[in-house]
């Protein structure tokens, strides 16, 4: 695609389009989106940077363990100045904690931990 489209914003488009119509998981596919999405965070180009992001929160939609170890890397570009950065972000981080939603009870538990109530798991009580 790179090779026809001669203009990078245009081809971080075109990718992030292509990639939010994928309704099957196919990791190899997936990894070189992944690669043109991190090498994109850092670009210059606010577009594109947006164009990463969503690509991210895409593939998150598909396999959000793999996504874990970007999550530090997104979160830095929150404190962008740009709205749409900032957009892409939050629908990142929402995407992130929907996929991860089931594991809420360890999070309650932790809780419960804390203030003295529940006992950990295998604590016989």
């Amino acid at each position: 695609m790179k090779r026809y489209l001669k203009e990078d914003e245009l081809v971080y488009a075109c990718q992030a389009h292509i990639l939010n119509q994928e309704t099957q998981f196919n990791e190899q596919w997936f990894d070189v989106f992944l690669y043109y999405a991190l090498i994109g965070l850092s670009n210059q180009r606010t577009n594109i940077r947006v164009y990463s992001i969503n690509m991210l929160s895409t593939i998150a939609k598909h396999n959000p363990d793999a996504m874990l170890e970007v999550c530090e890397r997104v979160s830095s570009l929150a404190d962008e100045a740009f709205w749409e950065v900032k957009t892409q972000c939050l629908e990142f981080a929402a995407t992130i904690l929907n996929q991860f939603r089931s594991h809420s009870h360890v999070l309650a538990v932790k809780d419960d931990l804390k203030s003295g109530g529940a006992k950990p798991p295998g604590s016989g009580g």
